[in-house]
């Protein structure tokens, strides 16, 4: 999905600030506009991390007017958000596990009240946040 975002340069540095005017408070930076670009992506998913759906976007417009547009120079652009990960409908995998670790896999779900899918997201989910993967 397409949201309007507003790019300022910091010509000092040769950086650039991005902000989403339709995410309040998120902002990402870095040292070139490739990588403040890159790591939009990924603030976009911190912030919307526990929501249930995302804010529609803004009218050019209502970003025109926006004060790091008018008073700080900033240029508005659109960035095509990928947002698939909010879409939290189960669909059906085909894995292969070693005999011994479905066992282990069985045993623990057993032991948490879960079934074998549910602890499976859970632990990769786990897995993926601990070691920072997303």
């Amino acid at each position: 999905m397409h949201y309007p975002i507003i790019i300022i340069a910091d010509k000092a540095r040769g950086g650039a600030t991005i902000v989403a005017p339709d995410l309040p408070g998120l902002v990402t930076e870095g040292d070139s506009m490739e990588e403040a670009l890159h790591n939009l992506q990924e603030a976009v998913e911190l912030y919307l991390e526990d929501a249930d759906h995302a804010p529609a976007p803004s009218s050019l417009d209502a970003i025109m007017n926006h004060e790091d547009v008018t008073v700080h120079g900033g240029v508005v652009a659109f960035a095509d958000l990928d947002l698939s990960f909010l879409d939290r409908r189960p669909q059906k995998v085909t894995v292969s596990l070693p005999t011994g670790l479905l066992k282990h896999v069985d045993a623990a779900a057993r032991k948490k009240g879960m079934t074998r899918s549910g602890f499976l997201a859970w632990s990769a989910d786990l897995a993926m946040r601990q070691r920072r993967l997303y």
